[in-house]
Order: structure tokens, then C-alpha cells, then sequence
């Protein structure tokens, strides 16, 4: 804990230092995202970097987001789909409401123009959570609804093509009450991607860099491996054998097999 306590004050301590920093050279900053010499990748990172540092201001975000507004024709959608989405959440993260770039990034990635078939998991989390943040009058409202269908199918896809999108904790899943109480097996499908979709927005706020992968301590994995390995005692005490094992496997030890 004491630890834990000295990263924050450290952190806290750097954080104080970069906003005074960026304060006092304000005027260098404005000057370097109106400088044709930036890139997109530039202004997504410098962006990104103010709403991680929490640091407010309208004129830089404006003058970011002009610039990467004359940036977009003449990039490709891959590289698009990689900076638009963080420049946008940085303007979420810090309530800065330009509706010109909220425009742009939904003209770019308007599903008529199949811009939505480029963007990552991760980045469907951050579009939905800014623009459900940002947009109050609901004038992006059709785009919103495309962002919340493709993420539903990313949500319905089978777990194995799914492996590397969003998953549940067993703290978060249905329990096992709920499950004997609800019965239809088509039911607790649903609330499991209901789950699935309201977490998947929910990490939006964290941006499009979002860790989505659950992550276990060694003494968790450790347990789960032993849990696993005393059902198959209790199955093989009750009576039930292991699944017996493929033909093939019989036939790759076959060396007369031909």
C-alpha cells in the first residue's frame, strides 16, 4: 500500500509539472498544431496526451482539430480509423463539444461508405462512449445507431472468433442463480451480450488503447488449474470416464498406416 501510495504522489507530482509546463508554453503549442509540418499521428498523440494529462483547453483542442479536419483527404482509411477515434475521445475526455469534427468523423466512417469495416474493437468502445457523451441533441443519432449495431455483431460472434474482443469476468457474467431462475438457454445468451455491450461502452471511456483482455495472477491461474483438475477426480469417483481420445491419433501412431 505505502507503495502504491508513493507511484500516485509521483504520478500526481509529474502530472502538476506537465500541466504547468504546457501552460507556460501555450503559445508554442497553439503554434506547432496550426504548422503544416504535423501529421495526424502527431495530432492524435499530442491530443491524447492532454486529455491523459487532464488538461483543458478549448483553443488547443480547436486548433487541433481544424487542423486534422484539413488533414483527413489525404489519408487512407486505415490510418484514419486509427487517429480519428483518439482525437475524438480526447474531446470527450475533456468536454471540449466541437460539433465540425464530430461531423468529420462521422462523414468519414459512414457506413455507406463502408469506413466502418476499418475500425478495431477498441475504437467502436471510444466512438460510442464520445459521441453518447458529446452529442446531447442527438443530431449524430443514425451514425450512433450503425456504431452500436457493428458493435452488437462483434458482441454475437462465437467465442473463438471472438477471443481478442470483449469478455467477461466470472464476477460479471450471470450467475448461476440467475441462470436456474431464467431456464431458456436463448435468454442468458442475451444478457450475456447485454453485459458484453454495456462493458465494451463503458471501457470506451478509457480510451481507444483500452486493455480488453482479462488479466489473472499467478495464484488465479494456479487455482482455476487445480479447480479443473479436481472435477475430473469428482467425475472419474461418480462413475464418468474421460472422452475418449480420436482414431486419428491411433493412426499417426500406426507406422504401417498408409
Amino acid at each position: 500500500e505505502e507503495e502504491e501510495k508513493e507511484e500516485e504522489s509521483d504520478n500526481l507530482e509529474i502530472k502538476n509539472w506537465a500541466q504547468k509546463f504546457l501552460t507556460k508554453h501555450r503559445a508554442t503549442a497553439l503554434s506547432a498544431f496550426r504548422s503544416l509540418a504535423i501529421t495526424l499521428d502527431d495530432i492524435a498523440l499530442a491530443t491524447w496526451g492532454l486529455a491523459s494529462l487532464e488538461h483543458r483547453d478549448e483553443a488547443l483542442m480547436r486548433a487541433a482539430t481544424e487542423q486534422a479536419d484539413s488533414l483527413v483527404t489525404r489519408c487512407g482509411h486505415k490510418p484514419l480509423a486509427q487517429h480519428l477515434p483518439r482525437i475524438l475521445w480526447a474531446c470527450a475526455r475533456l468536454d471540449c463539444y466541437i460539433y465540425k469534427f464530430m461531423e468529420t468523423v462521422a462523414n468519414v466512417f459512414e457506413p455507406a461508405r463502408r469506413g466502418l469495416r476499418h475500425l478495431g474493437p477498441d475504437a467502436y468502445h471510444a466512438l460510442i462512449w464520445s459521441y453518447k457523451k458529446l452529442d446531447k441533441s442527438n443530431m449524430y443519432s443514425n451514425f450512433r445507431y450503425a456504431l452500436d449495431r457493428a458493435l452488437w455483431g462483434l458482441v454475437k460472434q462465437k467465442r473463438k472468433v471472438r477471443a481478442n474482443h470483449i469478455d467477461l469476468d466470472p464476477t460479471e457474467d450471470v450467475s448461476q442463480k440467475l441462470r436456474k431462475e431464467i431456464i431458456s438457454i436463448p435468454r442468458i445468451y442475451y444478457l450475456r451480450n447485454q453485459l458484453m455491450f454495456e462493458k465494451a461502452v463503458k471501457l470506451g471511456e478509457m480510451g481507444p488503447d483500452a486493455d480488453m483482455m482479462i488479466k489473472r495472477t499467478h495464484q488465479e491461474k494456479e487455482a482455476s488449474r487445480l479447480a479443473k483438475q479436481l472435477r475430473i477426480v469428482r467425475n472419474q469417483e461418480k462413475g464418468y470416464s474421460q472422452p475418449m481420445p480420436k482414431l486419428s491419433w491411433f493412426l499417426r501412431q500406426s507406422t504401417n498406416f498408409t
